[in-house]
């Protein structure tokens, strides 16, 4: 390779930075992640990552944190940054850059990449190593990476914090639950304090928001990520609402969650693979969503499935005979003034990660070109953090 090319960028009343093009393989070294079949892990802290995220956890790590972790099957461009020790499977990369090379700015320079021009194999998308380190990338001196690495770092730190918050207050609604039905004596049918697909009024024109099942939450509470389009049937719900995955493997992964992102009155759309419930008049609307998450309810809805091993679908009509522990009309009150406040506040975290990551994702490119000074970067970001 012959001498480093130099360019140089600014930003409005910033001092010129010279970046130094270089061949992405020349300055990080992206190695191949180690086989661990699921059966040969032995449940620990350490996280375990695929090519489409954090798939299990396991005893030991095989890659000292902070790690990068790149896909190289499946889900060419996924890009994670795991901020502990990790462990990343044979269908990734992780990333060792060299010296000159900060390894958070590097992060966010991968997510200016178009991967799609890059992905080969007939059948599952594949990301060569050649392909990835004949990149070129240019880079600003080392201190000027660190500078825009804490200022998009700032952002996705808080985004992470949020999301922490929202676990952690998922965990506390689910504990007061089962709290409070862990003495129960008495038990209601399940028809007579929820509705299963309730009736909902169909919007005739424009668009309505629509929950696609991949946004629905695995193990989680509240949608982050919900779009626009015109309605072609499928499942309809409002806020207060509690959306089911019915369908192999969704319903094994737990997607479920409680719906709040629509405007009072507003009607929004999603698979037909959702079973909706809504709590009778005078019911915490939360109170779907915790039942709807124990071990209980789901083995009877595990007992109502019909289709094929592969391709089986909880019965709807039959989840309404389904007897749920309940703590008395006092306690159930109770639990709703205990709850709803706290969804309320993680929904409102929830709609500040919306706002930072769109920050993240203006800024990104345009620090990464030069186009906007890390200086006026800062003062963005300081009026949403």
């Amino acid at each position: 390779m012959g001498a480093p090319r130099c360019s140089r960028a600014r930003g409005a009343g910033e001092a010129r930075v010279i970046q130094t093009k270089a061949r992405l393989g020349d300055v990080v070294d992206f190695r191949y992640g180690q086989g661990l079949p699921a059966s040969a892990r032995v449940e620990g802290p350490v996280p375990v990552f695929g090519s489409g995220g954090l798939v299990g956890r396991h005893s030991e790590a095989c890659v000292v944190g902070p790690v990068l972790v790149l896909a190289r099957k499946g889900s060419i461009g996924a890009i994670y940054w795991v901020p502990s020790n990790a462990y990343p499977i044979d269908t990734t990369y992780w990333a060792a850059p060299g010296a000159e090379v900060d390894k958070r700015w590097l992060y966010y320079w991968l997510h200016t990449v178009d991967f799609r021009g890059l992905s080969s194999g007939s059948g599952v998308p594949s990301l060569r190593r050649d392909d990835l380190n004949d990149l070129e990338i240019s880079l600003p001196p080392k201190r000027q990476q660190q500078k825009i690495a804490e200022v998009l770092g700032a952002l996705d730190d808080k985004i992470a914090a949020n999301r922490r918050a929202a676990q952690t207050g998922r965990e506390l609604i689910l504990a007061q639950w089962s709290r409070l039905v862990s003495d129960a004596e008495e038990t209601r049918e399940w028809s007579t304090f929820v509705e299963t697909n309730p009736k909902v009024p169909a919007v005739k024109d424009g668009t309505a928001p629509y929950l696609d099942m991949k946004n629905l939450p695995e193990n989680g509470l509240l949608v982050e990520e919900w779009g626009e389009r015109p309605p072609q049937g499928g499942a309809r719900f409002q806020n207060g609402d509690t959306l089911f995955a019915r369908i192999t493997p969704c319903f094994e992964n737990r997607k479920h969650g409680y719906v709040d992102f629509l405007d009072d009155g507003e009607v929004g759309y999603g698979s037909t693979e959702y079973i909706v419930f809504r709590a009778r008049e005078g019911v915490s609307a939360a109170i779907p969503f915790v039942v709807t998450a124990t071990a209980d309810f789901r083995s009877f809805a595990a007992q109502h499935r019909t289709g094929t091993s592969g391709r089986q679908r909880v019965q709807a009509p039959d989840l309404v005979s389904y007897e749920a522990a309940w703590p008395g009309d006092l306690r159930a009150v109770e639990f709703g003034a205990f709850a709803e406040p706290l969804i309320a506040r993680l929904g409102a975290a929830r709609d500040e990660n919306r706002v930072l990551a769109k920050t993240r994702d203006e800024l990104l490119p345009l620090l990464m070109s030069g186009k906007i000074t890390v200086r006026d970067a800062e003062k963005r970001v300081e009026g949403v953090v």
